[in-house]
């Protein structure tokens, strides 16, 4: 069974913005977004929410999120550069 690395490092995909919630989901897989993807989510101080779950089974749990989502397709690194100055000072 593969491990899967859901810790947040500068390269992590963001995928959406939850703009209700205020939470990013984001990957370290490579590959398109699709329904198995692995994905994660953190708040906007970049604590993990959840984790583990694949895209498609995340939307299918609650079907609003889909209301709420903004595309951003960008890494972690570019969306909140200040999240990993903040934690090596």
């Amino acid at each position: 069974m593969k491990e899967h690395d859901y810790k947040l490092k500068p390269s992590t995909r963001v995928l959406y913005y939850l703009t209700d919630r205020e939470e990013y989901i984001l990957t370290n897989q490579n590959g398109r977004t699709e329904n198995t993807l692995r994905v994660f989510t953190v708040d906007r101080d970049g604590t993990v929410t959840m984790k583990g779950c694949r895209l498609g089974s995340y939307f299918a749990s609650d079907p609003y999120l889909l209301f709420e989502l903004k595309d951003i397709h960008s890494t972690y690194g570019e969306v909140n550069p200040e999240h990993f100055g903040r934690r090596s000072a």
